[in-house]
């Protein structure tokens, strides 16, 4: 079925997926894994916790030089939609908790807001802009 466009439900499928994979890199604190699920080529930005990041690997520079101190995460979904905007562009918004276990023993728990816009580059999604709200 070569040239048929892909249905909004195999969209869907496909960025839930990709999603779930990169939730998983997090709660491993695999920064390489997350940043395979990033293109930062419009330079849309990233903002995490009310702070603006032009480029991803300032983002994600910061994020490893945080996590000195953590030991992993869990990280639950409870809300979860997923909106097809065109065949090459869907928005993901998301909210639940994390637990952050920290190397010492203690945990935090925040609970979050996410939004992603994701885009098909080169045959494959990856997140473009996003937006991260984190709280106590």
């Amino acid at each position: 079925m070569s040239g048929q466009k892909p249905s909004s439900k195999a969209i869907e499928t496909r960025v839930d997926s990709i999603f779930h994979e990169m939730i998983k890199a997090g709660e491993n604190l695999d920064y390489n894994k997350l940043t395979t699920g990033v293109d930062d080529k419009h330079s849309a930005g990233f903002i995490v916790g009310g702070t603006y990041y032009e480029k991803y690997d300032e983002l994600i520079d910061l994020l490893k030089s945080r996590s000195s101190g953590v030991a992993g995460q869990h990280i639950t979904v409870q809300k979860e939609k997923i909106t097809v905007l065109s065949e090459s562009i869907a928005l993901l918004t998301a909210s639940g908790e994390s637990q952050i276990e920290l190397k010492n023993g203690s945990v935090v728990a925040t609970k979050f807001d996410w939004s992603f816009v994701y885009e098909k580059i080169d045959n494959q999604w990856k997140v473009i802009q996003s937006h991260q709200s984190v709280s106590r």
